[in-house]
């Protein structure tokens, strides 16, 4: 197998979805669509242990973040405090990554 092949295919996939996503007029679904196509190709990519998600995050003094287009995070030991209309909220410490996306 070669492995080189397989993950540039794999990065070719990623750029012709982003590309779909370029041609949104509306720039708020747009934002929306790409983020979206992000969090499709990590949940496709990632072992199940990690989930991902746009979330706020809360620090140990109770400052919340602006929201996060994409967290990525250990579900074994992340602890879920809220859910909001398409928006969780998480405790500061048990992330990894977080992405915050600009607009293309």
């Amino acid at each position: 197998m070669d492995l080189q092949k397989l993950f540039f295919d794999m990065q070719q996939e990623m750029i012709a979805k982003i590309n779909v996503n370029k041609n949104h007029k509306n720039p708020g679904a747009k934002g929306t669509s790409f983020e979206s196509t992000w969090i499709k190709w990590f949940r496709k990519y990632l072992p199940d242990r990690y989930s991902i998600d746009s979330a706020f995050i809360i620090d140990h003094m109770g400052n919340t973040s602006q929201q996060m287009d994409i967290v990525i995070y250990d579900t074994w030991y992340t602890p879920f405090i809220l859910s909001k209309i398409r928006c969780d909220i998480f405790l500061q410490r048990a992330f990894m990554p977080f992405l915050k996306l600009n607009r293309i």
